[in-house]
Parts: structure tokens; C-alpha cells; sequence
């Protein structure tokens, strides 16, 4: 299956947000509503180019250490070592460390969410799509802690 016939294939992680009028944060920049949960986000239209780069570096690890964890909570006798293998595929092509281009890290972590949403559904289908999104929310969560703290409990 290719990547793009994966990404037809799957629904999107997390919602589209719908568009909210930008507001003026406590630091002078502008923020987005985030209408799920009533927290502000950063607005990637006001971020500069090595913040927008770092930040698609920073998805790129928490859905990699989100499908590391989904895999030996899950499938750890089956997938280990084959997980092993795949990474190097999926880390391949990095980007120069000191790289600020945002366009470069977008699309590695494009081309590692098709990777490991293939190694999933090719082993174990797509019902368990979510629960390595559940797993990345994990991870998300103990990297940007001030973030998850502000949402509100449901």
C-alpha cells in the first residue's frame, strides 16, 4: 500500500479546527483559540521559520516515541524488531540538525506519519490507528505538560 492510498484510506488524526478570530496574546503575538478546549495556541501564521522548523521536529519525535510506545504496550513479542528496521527508513532522510527550513521537517514527519501508519495497518489494521494516536497524545502530553495541564477534564 502506498503512503497516499494510506492517507485516502485513514482519517485524520485530530479534527480540522474551524477558522476563530486570532487574539492578541500576553507576549504581543497573536494566538488561535483552541475551540475544543478553550486554551490558546500558537498561530503558525506569526511563528518565524526556525520556531515553525522545531515545532515539525517536535511532532515528528512525539510520533515516533508515541508509535515506540504504542508498539511495546501492544505488539512488543510481534513488532520490536521489525520496528527496529522500519526506523531506519523512517529517519533516513533527516534534515541537517541545524536546519531551520519548516518545509524540510514537514516533510519528513509527512513521510514517517505514512511509514508508521502503514507499518500499523499492514500488521494489525485500522481500528488500531487510534490507539497510537492515543499513544503520540501521551507523549504530547509529557513534552508540552503547561499545554495539557490548561485543557480542561472530560
Amino acid at each position: 500500500m502506498t503512503a497516499a492510498r494510506t492517507r485516502e484510506r485513514v482519517p485524520a488524526r485530530t479534527p480540522a479546527r474551524p477558522p476563530a478570530a486570532a487574539q492578541p496574546d500576553t507576549a504581543g503575538g497573536s494566538a488561535q483559540p483552541d475551540t475544543a478546549g478553550g486554551s490558546v495556541l500558537p498561530d503558525p501564521a506569526g511563528m518565524t521559520a526556525p520556531d515553525r522548523a522545531a515545532l515539525w521536529r517536535q511532532r515528528l519525535i512525539e510520533a515516533e516515541a508515541g508509535m515506540t510506545d504504542f508498539l511495546v504496550s501492544r505488539h512488543a513479542r510481534t513488532d520490536l524488531v521489525d520496528w527496529l528496521y522500519e526506523q531506519s527508513e523512517l529517519l533516513a532522510d533527516l534534515p541537517d540538525r541545524a536546519s531551520s527550513v519548516p518545509e524540510e521537517w514537514q516533510r519528513v514527519f509527512f513521510r514517517a506519519q505514512a511509514l508508521m501508519e502503514r507499518f500499523i495497518v499492514t500488521r494489525h489494521g485500522e481500528g488500531e490507528l487510534a490507539e497510537w494516536a492515543a499513544a503520540n497524545s501521551r507523549v504530547f502530553g509529557r513534552l508540552e505538560p503547561t499545554y495539557t495541564a490548561a485543557r480542561p477534564r472530560s
